[in-house]
């Protein structure tokens, strides 16, 4: 398998995780819990919708990692890869029986 078939697979099942909350777990931290309602349902509405990615915020071009900003908050989200133990990274984050996903949301 090429890389950029690799990558295509990994970018799909990125956004995937992204776009629907399937495919993976989402955690988030105690500050982004912490932050009004509001703010916490526009942060998913943008994050849901986000597709500006650009070689300058997605070298590897799987987007796995990106910040919003809402107000003066800025909110960051990242995607791991995890071998099926969660102890490990993943040897094959393009195969979905292989590997966990999990993204985290934060403050920044």
């Amino acid at each position: 398998m090429t890389d950029i078939v690799k990558q295509t697979k990994i970018r799909a099942l990125n956004d995937a995780l992204r776009k629907t909350g399937k495919g993976g777990q989402i955690l988030q931290t105690s500050g982004f819990a912490s932050l009004n309602s509001d703010i916490r349902a526009e942060f998913i509405s943008m994050l849901r919708s986000r597709d500006e990615f650009d070689p300058d915020n997605d070298p590897y071009g799987t987007h796995e990692f990106g910040s919003e900003k809402i107000g003066s908050q800025v909110i960051f989200w990242k995607i791991d890869t995890y071998a099926l133990d969660m102890v490990h990274l993943s040897e094959a984050p393009d195969d979905p029986k292989r590997t966990k996903r999990v993204m985290t949301v934060m403050l920044a």
